[in-house]
């Protein structure tokens, strides 16, 4: 990153993390964010599904199909990023870190099929859900704490990624944690427990927590593509994915 026209101290000799040799162009974050937005917001929807007074037939299916969609285009979107930022990562850092997100959303896939009444199985559900969960905070978390160290303070990594970047990826690893600690009070839930903090209601507020942070995050992944200064775009066509023919 550039401070009044030079390369800022903290940048000087060293490899941006995170960052690709080209900038993306505006169609692929046009891909990029819409199917994280729209995955996002789709989980925030299917939580609020989950309060018993919308319990019935169509609804909890509709709340199941959702989680298993939304969490479909989790996977597509963290794979695009994954095939976008591996190409020259010579540290393998970000292929880890951005293949954990990648693993972490193919959990939720599979517990969201669980969570679909015609292919019910609650503890599986919690499980896969409370795994996925975890393995994306280490990501999140990863994606703030290796930037920081490599710039050696918290004020260099914000000057070279801006504050969008730090609000997407701390909000996204916010999300996952409102779905750890969701699924993982159903899991006790389900065992019999009649703690308050485990009734339905407060499992389903801490499950929509969980989808609201997802969807801040995607709110400002958009600001962050289209309107924040610190993204400069290409022009250039920016590969897809690598089964797509073509670039964009």
């Amino acid at each position: 990153m550039e401070v009044d026209g030079n390369p800022s101290p903290a940048s000087i000799g060293k490899p941006l993390l995170g960052q690709h040799k080209e900038p993306q162009s505006m169609i692929w974050r046009g891909y990029h964010g819409s199917i994280f937005l729209l995955a996002a917001l789709q989980f925030f929807v299917a939580s609020i599904f989950l309060y018993p007074v919308f319990w019935d037939g169509p609804i909890l299916n509709a709340s199941g199909w959702m989680y298993t969609i939304g969490s479909g285009m989790f996977v597509v979107a963290d794979f695009t990023e994954l095939w976008y930022f591996k190409q020259g990562d010579e540290s393998g850092g970000d292929t880890y870190n951005f293949s954990a997100n990648c693993l972490g959303s193919l959990l939720y896939v599979i517990g969201s099929v669980y969570a679909i009444p015609a292919y019910s199985w609650e503890v599986g559900e919690n499980i896969y859900f409370i795994s996925g969960s975890a393995i994306i905070i280490i990501a999140q978390a990863a994606k703030i704490i290796r930037p920081i160290l490599q710039f050696g303070n918290f004020r260099n990594y914000i000057q070279e990624f801006g504050i969008p970047a730090f609000i997407v990826d701390l909000t996204t690893g916010m999300g996952a944690f409102g779905y750890l600690v969701g699924s993982s009070c159903d899991l006790v839930y389900s065992s019999g427990s009649d703690v308050p903090f485990f009734s339905l209601s407060g499992i389903a507020t801490q499950l929509t927590f969980g989808g609201f942070f997802f969807s801040v995050a995607g709110v400002t992944m958009t600001y962050r593509y289209f309107f924040s200064s610190s993204m400069p775009h290409s022009y250039s066509p920016t590969s897809l994915l690598p089964f797509l023919p073509f670039a964009a």
